[in-house]
């Protein structure tokens, strides 16, 4: 039923919003094959369990590896903290680029650039503007919008809508890594630039 119930009525989201409802059910078939191998002989139990070990490899390997494919470097957890003692806020992003990765050669990545996750938010216990696109879309949520709406400002040279996407959606923070540059200067933008350290830049919205 843990299968057939997602397969046939989980209709929206993405196809991990069926998928992940298996994983209930595989778990308690494991024990009824458990009960089968204990009643078989040693070789066909035998056989059974290294049907499955390259599976279970290559999944082991992707997320106990070294190095590991990605990682936050200390420049970006020094920020993060930083940003954390300040006083509450929403803070905005660079909008996540995944070709980003493509530039790297060697891991671990930086996780601003592996995938789109919600770090800043997880370090700074801060809102963010939007993070971690993977699950909004499995949620269904509308970060479509949000999204455009942050290339717009990320990209315009448009003194008034920039100011006005700052103040409209209660930015207070802009959290900003290496090559991520803003289109107009900061007294355009009515911005202070409160941390400059190891590439990493966080400003502050006047109001």
């Amino acid at each position: 039923m843990g299968i057939i119930i997602p397969t046939f009525f989980v209709q929206k989201g993405t196809a991990w919003n069926t998928i992940q409802f298996f994983y209930y059910s595989l778990f308690l078939i494991n024990y009824y094959f458990a009960v089968y191998l204990s009643s078989q002989k040693t070789i066909i139990a035998l056989f059974l369990l290294l049907l499955t070990l390259p599976t279970s490899y290559s999944t082991l390997k992707d997320y106990f590896g070294y190095p590991p494919p990605s990682a936050i470097y200390n420049s970006e957890l020094s920020a993060l903290k930083f940003l954390k003692s300040q006083p509450s806020g929403n803070v905005l992003t660079y909008p996540y680029n995944k070709y980003e990765k493509d530039k790297f050669k060697k891991t671990p990545l930086p996780i601003y650039a592996y995938e789109t996750t919600s770090y800043v938010a997880a370090f700074s216990s801060k809102p963010v503007y939007l993070e971690d696109e993977m699950n909004l879309n499995i949620t269904g949520l509308d970060w479509q919008t949000r999204r455009i709406n942050s290339e717009k400002f990320f990209s315009s040279t448009d003194q008034n809508f920039s100011r006005g996407f700052l103040i409209n959606n209660n930015i207070l923070y802009i959290y900003l890594l290496t090559d991520q540059n803003l289109p107009l200067s900061t007294s355009q933008l009515q911005i202070d630039l409160i941390y400059d350290q190891d590439g990493v830049l966080i400003y502050k919205v006047q109001r």
